[in-house]
């Protein structure tokens, strides 16, 4: 055994104290100084003659998107919510309907005349307007088989082309969404039912898997691919793989259209848990949440936009609205939005204000978290009027970063106790010495996630304040800065 020098272990336990402290120190400083770009969105009430939004409003937010987005904010938000929860289910006009019709026989005419181009031109232009309007074709017999004669036009016509690969699709199209239905030798020729024959037996070895459609308002008539399925929720067993649509109505409500991919041995879910929030969301002509009433959007507004943050995995949201006082003067009001803190603050100007690009400049880095605009924000003579949101219920964040300075100082108390005697008498020659370092180790580093873990929380949870850590060889000191 081996005698370690008093003077050689304290450098050596004083030195790793250090390092670990260094290590903490740069965890801290990240996750303080951590912050995810938010998306933007409006909020508004459905208008007396019908329209979604005021008619003003998008010259009303046009300086301050601009803002937003030169300062980094994320304006995608109709792409985004297209692509992770659903897409509009728009109404067609009757030209387009006109149109869509016409496209469809069309392509069927230009098919049986060996126009295999032109029919698949005027394929796709019938198949890309019904594919907007899921409600019309859905409740329309004439227009489902519309849409048949187009995808069968169009399936064939590829085949002619030798295009197989989008034959087969378009086939595999066919049989999920018309599994009622085949291919009508008498109106298609032989040469079509025989290769929808082998299709359909090709297929009968795919993956299959499951659908669970399940909506909160036991109402809602459940449709997919256009073909009524079941009133509030649906078990679909032993589907092909693959994409399909579900469009769900309730009366004369229409809801969104949502793209469901159904993966092979597999039971994929869709969950509508709120009916409201499926109607009043919107990605077109904006972004954001359109209230049948004044009533309903500040009951539900704040709900709805963590609800669609969760929904687009992005930790912060912005909320943009017009809101009229009692005087009838309006403002453009701002809120900003955490998944871990609610409403973390929120400015309004008034809507003439919307012109000074100072106003525009200081609210957008206001709702960008800046801290830099928050201490130049003006308390007097100015038209801006903000709010910080306060949340002082939580004891999460203190509890997380009391525990983890425990088990900091734990480690740091067994890496210092590694090396020495266990001899309680500690005698002149020892036998055994404890070896707790690298248990000390990492609990120290443990300890150090926790307690970071809870400082960022706590930082989150009360505004404006940063926490600096700064590290010399022999010390460490830990600054905060900003309002308490």
């Amino acid at each position: 055994m081996t005698l370690v020098p008093m003077n050689l272990r304290n450098k050596r336990i004083h030195r790793i104290f250090l390092n670990l402290v260094f290590i903490f120190s740069c965890l801290l400083g990240w996750t303080s100084s951590a912050w995810s770009m938010p998306f933007i969105i409006e909020s508004h009430v459905i208008q007396p003659n019908g329209t979604l939004h005021p008619v003003d409003s998008k010259r009303i937010f046009a300086p301050l998107l601009n803002q937003l987005h030169q300062l980094g904010a994320l304006t995608n938000t109709a792409t985004t919510i297209e692509k992770t929860i659903s897409v509009p289910a728009n109404k067609l006009s009757p030209q387009q309907l006109e149109q869509a019709t016409l496209f469809a026989e069309k392509s069927y005419a230009h098919w049986l005349q060996g126009e295999f181009h032109k029919a698949i031109k005027q394929s796709d232009m019938a198949l890309n307007l019904y594919r907007q309007a899921p409600a019309i074709v859905s409740a329309s017999t004439n227009h489902r088989t519309l849409v048949h004669k187009a995808l069968v036009t169009k399936a064939l016509a590829n085949k002619r082309l030798n295009q197989h690969t989008i034959k087969h699709a378009v086939i595999t199209e066919i049989i999920r969404s018309y599994p009622e239905r085949g291919i009508e030798r008498s109106l298609y020729g032989p040469e079509a039912y025989r290769m929808y024959v082998k299709a359909k037996q090709l297929l009968n070895n795919h993956p299959v898997g499951n659908l669970h459609i399940s909506v909160a308002d036991p109402a809602s008539v459940i449709f997919l691919n256009e073909r009524y399925i079941n009133v509030g929720s649906a078990q679909l067993n032993n589907l092909l793989s693959g994409d399909y649509r579900v469009y769900i109505k309730r009366g004369n409500e229409e809801g969104r259209l949502h793209h469901i991919h159904v993966a092979a041995n597999e039971t994929t879910k869709l969950l509508i848990d709120s009916w409201d929030f499926e109607t009043t969301l919107k990605s077109h002509p904006f972004a954001g949440f359109s209230f049948k009433t004044q009533h309903l959007k500040k009951q539900f507004q704040n709900k709805f936009a963590l609800k669609l943050a969760h929904a687009i995995n992005t930790e912060n949201i912005i909320v943009l609205e017009i809101q009229t006082n009692r005087k009838l003067q309006r403002s453009l009001v701002g809120t900003l939005f955490s998944i871990h803190n609610k409403p973390i603050r929120s400015a309004a100007i008034p809507v003439e204000s919307i012109t000074d690009k100072k106003q525009i400049q200081m609210l957008a880095e206001f709702l960008l978290n800046r801290s830099e605009a928050i201490s130049s924000m003006p308390l007097e003579h100015s038209t801006i009027a903000y709010n910080q949101h306060k949340d002082t219920g939580s004891v999460a964040p203190w509890l997380m970063t009391s525990l983890g300075i425990a088990a900091m100082t734990f480690g740091s108390w067994l890496i210092y106790l590694d090396g020495y005697c266990t001899d309680e008498h500690r005698s002149m020659q020892c036998q055994t010495v404890y070896d707790t370092k690298s248990l000390g180790i990492g609990a120290a580093i443990v300890g150090g996630i926790i307690s970071t873990t809870g400082i960022y929380l706590w930082s989150n949870n009360t505004d404006d304040v940063a926490l600096i850590p700064e590290v010399s060889k022999s010390s460490i000191t830990l600054t905060a800065l900003g309002k308490f």
